[in-house]
């Protein structure tokens, strides 16, 4: 899971040119759902379906998160899904129609 992390803030840094408080958000919220994941033992990143992110998202909101701040990370995660279609990690991110 860590490479993925490393991966996609290579990616952010020289691809996507990204500023620094984009890629301190988007790394924060990816490293917090990889928590979560393994936290919980659900599933790895890339076998994670539409139901895991929606579970995720509703986890945040219980957290005591804002709504700016769910919305924030499943920003991240589209991005990050989209990085792992790139690669070919993954053929469909699970987040594309949230």
């Amino acid at each position: 899971m860590a490479d993925y992390v490393a991966l996609f803030e290579e990616y952010l840094t020289k691809e996507k040119h990204a500023a620094a408080n984009t890629l301190s958000s988007y790394l924060r919220d990816i490293r917090q759902y990889a928590s979560y994941l393994d936290r919980f033992q659900i599933v790895s990143i890339c076998d994670a379906s539409r139901e895991t992110i929606c579970v995720f998202l509703d986890w945040l909101t219980g957290q005591g998160k804002s709504a700016a701040t769910v919305s924030r990370c499943l920003a991240s995660l589209k991005n990050f899904y989209g990085f792992l279609i790139i690669r070919g990690d993954v053929t469909q991110s699970p987040v594309h129609d949230i």
